[in-house]
């Protein structure tokens, strides 16, 4: 099990069938949310991981210097045995990548117990133009 941010984009290999991708920062944590291992969290809750500070160091400079917000994002809760996913609507309403958040967050075993929170605030906007094939 694991807590942390992502962000999803759309990957079109050959022959344009879409497909969901994440980048993602986690950390393997139990289901009260402690963490089972050394971490350095960049939220201001220091329980969690902050999207663009992580952005700017690691995924900047793989992106084209894209800025944090150009992908859907979203954040992986898990404390006092909730399991909270707050994401952008895009991806709250595309099962293909709410599947495969629960399978990289490693949220099988509690995926019927798993609270889905559309958030359409500036927090979790994105460029939305860039949803599309690359």
């Amino acid at each position: 099990m694991k807590k942390g941010i992502f962000w999803c984009y759309i990957l079109c290999p050959a022959g344009d069938k879409q497909e969901n991708k994440l980048l993602t920062v986690m950390v393997d944590c139990d289901i009260s949310g402690k963490t089972l291992e050394n971490v350095e969290f960049s939220s201001k809750s220091r329980e969690n991981f902050n999207h663009k500070s992580e952005w700017e160091k690691q995924y900047i400079k793989i992106n084209g210097n894209k800025p944090f917000d150009y992908y859907p994002r979203g954040r992986v809760e898990i404390k006092n045995g909730k399991i909270r996913i707050f994401a952008n609507p895009v991806i709250i309403a595309d099962e293909e990548a709410k599947t495969l958040i629960i399978k990289t967050f490693e949220l099988e075993e509690n995926k019927n117990d798993i609270a889905w929170i559309s958030d359409n605030t500036k927090h979790y906007r994105y460029a939305e133009d860039t949803v599309s094939c690359m």
